[in-house]
């Protein structure tokens, strides 16, 4: 009797994907095309700048986000990668100031990257729950994860896919209008539409050589892809009211340009790059350089009979770690951390550290009015200009505690301190490390000091207000536009606005192109001029309509000649904020209901298998 031959199992890798649960799609058909996302979309943003890909870059993680078959978990690990790839590249200069630092690029770059994986996850489930097509789903999904990516922890809206326009002034100006993720949403329902249409074409191509090789009919060939009319009409339509309102704001932004300046501002921005083992010589020597550059430019301008109302140094460039300025209103008793027995010896160190700091002051505004310093300049010397600006560390002191802040101080012609700004929003990493315990480590090796600040403040000289922001505040828009509400509210809003701060952490990397991109935006946004002072550069004078009307050389000693006119033209961000990137966190939110439903449901059923309430799945 003839044996049946035996059929060999199947491996688990072998069997059908039904009968395993596994998804069909392969893992490397997920890889290659969101690495040519990743790649494409590095080289939109400076370094490279190749702007116009950035509306293209996207299409790789479309191709992953439309397909049919299920996403496995080595898919989204492989999108995950992606944005690994993106992140590490994009952000390397983090790294280059201090060691510490390469935790935190590492640490922001992996926790950025899950962005990518949950921008093809929502996508794929705003087609789900809502019925989106693509044109809608894949912006919306895009836009409200880059909002918020913006509020989450301490926030983080850098590089957002608007922000590779920030060097075409045209492209911009519709943000005053839908804001910074309103100009995301549009290109990436630009690439959406390309995408389509190259699908479609890809499907014509594929089709013909079928028909020549007779392995379709002409009823499948109707059974192909339509041509994407929708896609197309919407991407064209958006894109040509961009640059139709653009030119007509720039034309605007034109005429106010012929108005008179609001006042002289001169930016100083020395080459003194931050080192963390650095001794007081080392501070004494970058503030003297300071102080011969603000005499050299001061002169060079008063030579040509310019009066300058304002002179700006640069975040943590005053102090030199040394000589914080204290505010004068101290308790009766200070606190006991202070004290330590010794209150009168606290008192005469405070006394002293003033003096130091309001002997700096005075040997800026004689360098700055082209003098010969004197202890005690007389009246009319105290009433000349101008008025100083100065990043430097401020202690607050209460009979609780001892508040340490980065602070902008502004400072009368006669040298009085008239107020300060605190820095509300820390940079992680560098003025305060998170996490926890998890983080103690660090925390211990690396220990910070600085605190938030709690309100927001303008200046006043004349018949100009200005409002100070410091460092990277300026990449943040909801900040920037709460406290320009805030100052609207007290009747203080601001004419310009001026960002502080020393990117001499990044070591002339890209990462300052994208700080100014940022700066850049909010001024378009809210239609006020923005000055950056910036130690090592890039300074900049930027007009309300975001062109860059001066800017510096990066890692140089230079300065700037401000004079910025007002515009305060009205936009629907500064009544309503950013209403198009609340309103696609809304829709990714309700997606996410059902799935969180069943999940939480299925949960419940297994802990509690006898329960008498039937939970529908």
């Amino acid at each position: 009797m003839a044996r049946k031959p035996r059929t060999k199992r199947a491996t688990p890798s072998e069997k059908p994907a039904a009968a395993t649960g596994q998804p069909a799609s392969d893992w490397r058909s997920v890889l290659w095309p969101s690495l040519a996302s990743a790649v494409a979309l590095w080289a939109a943003f400076p370094p490279v700048g190749l702007s116009l890909l950035a509306w293209l870059a996207p299409m790789g993680w479309l191709v992953v986000a439309d397909r049919k078959p299920p996403i496995s978990r080595r898919g989204y690990t492989a999108l995950w990668l992606s944005g690994c790839l993106f992140w590490l590249a994009t952000l390397q200069g983090i790294r280059l100031a201090y060691w510490p630092l390469y935790f935190g690029w590492l640490a922001l770059s992996l926790y950025l990257a899950c962005y990518i994986p949950l921008f093809v996850g929502m996508t794929r489930l705003l087609r789900q729950q809502l019925r989106l097509p693509l044109l809608l789903a894949a912006p919306t999904s895009w836009v409200g994860l880059e909002l918020f990516r913006s509020l989450f922890m301490t926030g983080f809206a850098v590089n957002l896919l608007a922000h590779t326009e920030a060097r075409h002034p045209l492209t911009i100006q519709i943000t005053d209008q839908i804001g910074v993720y309103g100009l995301s949403w549009i290109m990436m329902a630009v690439a959406v539409a390309a995408y389509q249409l190259a699908v479609y074409l890809l499907d014509r191509q594929r089709l013909r050589k079928r028909l020549a090789n007779r392995e379709s009919t002409l009823s499948q060939a109707t059974a192909q892809r339509p041509f994407p009319v929708a896609a197309l009409g919407l991407a064209s339509g958006l894109v040509m009211t961009t640059l139709a309102y653009g030119g007509w704001r720039l034309r605007q932004a034109d005429q106010l340009a012929q108005s008179p300046p609001l006042l002289n501002v001169l930016l100083v921005q020395e080459n003194t790059p931050t080192q963390f083992d650095a001794d007081r010589s080392m501070y004494r020597q970058a503030w003297n350089r300071y102080l011969e550059l603000t005499r050299k430019l001061a002169n060079e301008h008063r030579s040509t009979g310019v009066e300058i109302a304002l002179v700006v140094w640069p975040e943590s460039t005053f102090t030199g770690g040394d000589t914080p300025w204290i505010s004068p209103n101290l308790p009766q008793e200070l606190p006991e951390a202070m004290a330590q027995g010794a209150p009168e010896l606290v008192l005469r160190q405070i006394e002293a550290i003033q003096e130091a700091f309001f002997t700096k002051i005075g040997m800026v505004l004689a360098a700055a009015r082209g003098q010969t310093f004197r202890l005690r300049p007389d009246e009319a010397t105290r009433q000349q200009s101008p008025h100083l600006l100065v990043g430097g560390d401020a202690i607050v002191i209460n009979d609780q505690e001892q508040r340490d802040y980065n602070a902008a101080i502004f400072i009368g012609p006669d040298g009085r301190v008239l107020g300060h700004y605190a820095k509300m929003q820390l940079v992680m990493f560098g003025e305060y490390i998170p996490w926890g315990a998890a983080m103690e480590w660090l925390r211990q090796l690396y220990p910070l000091r600085t605190q938030p600040g709690e309100d927001a403040r303008s200046f006043q000289i004349g018949e100009v207000r200005f409002a100070p922001n410091i460092c990277f505040e300026s990449t943040l828009p909801q900040l920037v536009a709460w406290q320009i509400g805030t100052l609207r509210a007290r009747g203080e809003a601001p004419d310009v606005l001026i960002n502080v701060t020393n990117d001499s952490w990044f070591r002339g990397s890209s990462i300052l192109d994208h700080h100014l991109a940022c700066s850049t935006l909010i001024a378009v946004e809210n239609h006020l001029p923005m000055l950056v002072a910036a130690n090592t550069g890039i300074s900049a004078h930027i007009d309300g309509s975001g062109r860059i009307l001066q800017a510096t050389d990066r890692l140089v000693a230079d300065g700037i000649l401000a004079s910025p006119r007002r515009d305060g033209r009205w936009g629907l961000v500064q009544a309503a904020g950013q209403l198009v990137g609340w309103i696609c966190l809304i829709f990714v939110g309700v997606a996410l209901v059902p799935p969180c439903w069943r999940a939480l449901t299925r949960r419940f059923a297994s802990q509690f298998p006898n329960s008498p309430v039937q939970i529908r799945r």
